[in-house]
Parts: C-alpha cells; structure tokens; sequence
C-alpha cells in the first residue's frame, strides 16, 4: 500500500511539474535568490530537479542541496542537472535532514510539498529547516494555502480548486478519478502563520494564485 501510495504521489507531481503556477513560483525564486546570492541553496521535495536546473542556471556560484523522499524521482533529478558541479543528492523527507550540519544553509526552499504532511508534521519539518539554516538565512516556501474557510468543509470545491490550478485541461471526473484514494493536508492561512512562528520564524505571506469557493 504504501509503495502504490508512493507511486500515485510520484505521478502527481511529475504532472504538477508541468502546471503553469510553477513557472511562476521558479521565477520568484529565481529573482529571490538572484537579490540574497546564497552560497548553499536547498531544495526540499525537489522532485526531478526542474526548480534546481533553474536556479543553477540563474546563479551559478552556488552549491545546490536537492533533498528528495523518492529514490525514482531522485534519480531523474541526478539525470536533469548531468554536467553540473557542487550538486548534491539527498534521500530523505523534509522532517529529516540529520545528513545536513546545523546553520550551514543559506536559502532553504520548498515547493508544493508540505501538503503532503498534516500540521504537525510541517511543524517538525519547519523547524528542522530552521536549524539548518544560518541566522541570517531565508526560507522561500511556496504551497496550498486555504484563503478561504469556505474550502475547509467543502473537499469537492477544494479538489475542484486544486485542479484549476494544477490541472485545468482535466474535467471533474478525471479530478476525481486522478485523486482517488489520495489524502492531502492543505492548511489554512492562520494555521500556517502559526507554525511558522513556533518553527522560529518571522514570515511574510503573498497570494501567488487566488482561487474562490463558487459553491457558496
């Protein structure tokens, strides 16, 4: 079960991947690091290593850190950044990066990967990227945030939601047929600014990509 579960998350995010909105969010990432010029960049949840290339190709100087639970999308990440030195591969999860030294990183990002974990478990995965970070260091998280407290009570408008921005040329049906069997733990806005304050820091929170509730 859990391999199948392993695999149905793969597929989603290969797919994700390809949607619009992570064009968007590479981009300000990109122009983020491009203003703070990091030594050692993270990426947690880097999946086949798209967002990575992207920075290495934006700035080069750095070392690139690229932490990743599955070993099949770890392996095409290696494949995506052939040629490319000072890369470094990780298998892990987010909650737990013993293999990284205490305040070595300068930029920490994740994108569309902590809602994959309830709320405690973003907490433990926030503050061990605390720890790793340097005092002085900056986490640029992107991910689904529930502006709306209609969504909260209402899956068939939040998976409706989802797939406008992760999927628009799917219809209802093969949302549903996509998401069968599948848990996901989106966070509303208030919860998230209340981890990140017991994680240790001090955040700024923008609307990348609103979406309403039309159901009422």
């Amino acid at each position: 079960m859990a391999n199948a579960l392993r695999a149905h998350v793969e597929t989603l995010k290969g797919d994700v991947a390809r949607a619009p909105i992570r064009d968007c969010v590479a981009k300000d990432i990109v122009r983020a690091i491009l203003q703070f010029k990091p030594i050692v960049v993270l990426d947690a949840g880097a999946g086949q290593g798209h967002l990575a290339l992207a920075i290495r190709q934006a700035w080069p100087e750095a070392q690139l850190i690229l932490v990743e639970q599955s070993l099949n999308m770890l392996a095409a990440a290696h494949r995506r950044m052939i040629g490319h030195q000072r890369v470094q591969f990780i298998q892990s999860t987010f909650a737990d990066l013993a293999q990284i030294p205490s305040a070595s990183i300068d930029f920490f990002t994740s994108t569309f990967a902590l809602h994959h974990v309830d709320d405690a478990s973003k907490l433990t995965a926030l503050r061990e990227a605390r720890r790793v970070l340097k005092p002085d260091g900056r986490l640029f998280l992107a991910d689904e945030i529930v502006c709306d407290p209609s969504f909260l009570n209402d899956g068939e408008a939040l998976l409706l939601a989802m797939g406008e921005v992760f999927y628009p040329d799917l219809s209802p049906r093969e949302l549903h047929r996509k998401f069968d069997g599948f848990v996901e733990y989106p966070t509303d806005l208030t919860t998230m600014a209340q981890i990140t304050a017991k994680a240790g820091f001090s955040a700024t929170f923008r609307v990348i990509n609103r979406v309403a509730n039309q159901g009422g």
